[in-house]
């Protein structure tokens, strides 16, 4: 999310294709496997006011074989052939009828005679290069008719069905730019982050940022902050949240049990739902808070303060003065 507030990237955007989907390669690059489809992430931000949708383009998807990537033909309204194109042509200005080449009918007639003249198949007569007009109309190339407006068709590059834009569905590519708001957010994700860093490191613990953490089947587990003490062989790991879900947490759980560390949940506005709290109080996870670029050990949870546990305890042992 941050990358969107560098300068060079301004929204996340579905890259124009031939692959008929649509896709955003900066998300899914991104994201776990758990963290499920990019589309569902971007659609849970523009809920949460942080990302704004707006309309790119629109894919259509054809009713035969069900490919998106349709691509627009016009077509003849006699035949409905897609083979049409527009075409300059002469025209009789008498009855606005396209031209064609007057053709030699008899010996006598000369080529240059013939190239001169053109044939109006509408009024039955020959006319002269003095009364002809040029025009642009379209020309189907199957039934040789001559037309001015064009059916609007729907092709697939697929399996060939041409179809009406009424009857193909239309799927709409959103691009997802930051709100001002957002913008906010993630400008206070960081400095969360920052300050779990700067606590750990005057302790002399060694930290890393939005890294992953390896676990026993061969996985990772991505990680807001991650702080290892070697000298007393005590490890932290830390999410940064506003209101978690109970799958952020129990992922949180995972990694700590994974490398045998302490989860720590620094919260802001809420703990998330009760399974939330529940899953707290059984792994006995710290919770912390961030006001005013500080941290506390104070947090209200499900109507409960943890300032007076012993996790809150544990808290206010980290952060004193004395090292752990």
């Amino acid at each position: 999310m941050s990358t969107l507030t560098d300068g060079e990237h301004n929204a996340f955007e579905p890259p124009v294709d031939e692959t008929g989907e649509i896709t955003y390669p900066r998300v899914e690059q991104a994201l776990d496997k758990q963290d499920g489809e990019p589309v569902d992430f971007l659609e849970t931000m523009t809920d949460r006011g942080i990302l704004a949708s707006e309309v790119k383009y629109k894919l259509y998807r054809c009713p035969n074989c069900s490919r998106t990537g349709m691509r627009y033909s016009t077509g003849c309204p006699n035949c409905e052939s897609v083979r049409t194109t527009q075409e300059s042509t002469a025209v009789h200005p008498s009855c606005d009828t396209p031209l064609e080449q007057k053709t030699a009918t008899t010996a006598a007639t000369t080529p240059e005679e013939t190239d001169e003249k053109r044939y109006c198949s509408d009024c039955a007569e020959d006319v002269s290069p003095s009364e002809l007009e040029n025009d642009r109309r379209y020309r189907c190339h199957d039934c040789t008719e001559w037309f001015d407006s064009p059916t609007h068709r729907l092709w697939c590059p697929d399996c060939d069905q041409v179809s009406p834009p009424a009857e193909v569905h239309e799927e709409p590519a959103y691009r997802y730019p930051l709100t001002p708001f957002g913008t906010q957010w993630i400008a206070t994700q960081l400095e969360r982050r920052q300050l779990l860093v700067a606590a750990f490191e005057e302790r002399g613990y060694e930290t890393s940022v939005e890294t992953t953490i390896p676990t026993s089947a061969g996985g990772e587990l991505p990680v807001h902050v991650y702080a290892v003490d070697e000298l007393f062989d005590y490890r932290i790991v830390a999410g940064v949240h506003d209101s978690p879900p109970i799958e952020d947490v129990q992922r949180l759980v995972e990694a700590a049990r994974e490398v045998d560390a302490q989860p720590i949940l620094l919260l802001s506005d809420d703990a998330g739902d009760d399974r939330v709290a529940e899953l707290v109080d059984r792994e006995a996870i710290t919770v912390v808070a961030a006001s005013d670029g500080t941290l506390s050990g104070e947090f209200e949870m499900s109507s409960r303060s943890r300032a007076s546990n012993l996790v809150g305890g544990w808290f206010d042992s980290l952060f004193s003065t004395a090292k752990r």
